[in-house]
């Protein structure tokens, strides 16, 4: 969001609100947040980068989490 190439916590945390809108509270997506950036993060630097982002994707199996 702020063009820095790099996905910050507080940035994670608007997107997951526009995704789930009012279902969560606040303090639900903060923890899923966290949890996020920390298994994403390799390089300790609290955000996750390209290059990480990518190496999270590719162990999701997608066909595995879109079928119905």
């Amino acid at each position: 969001m702020d063009k820095d190439d790099k996905i910050s916590g507080d940035e994670l945390f608007q997107v997951l609100c526009m995704v789930v809108g009012e279902n969560i509270s606040d303090e639900q997506l903060s923890s899923i947040t966290d949890r996020i950036i920390q298994e994403a993060n390799q390089d300790g630097n609290g955000a996750i980068s390209f290059t990480e982002f990518v190496k999270v994707l590719e162990k999701v199996d997608i066909d595995e989490k879109t079928s119905i």
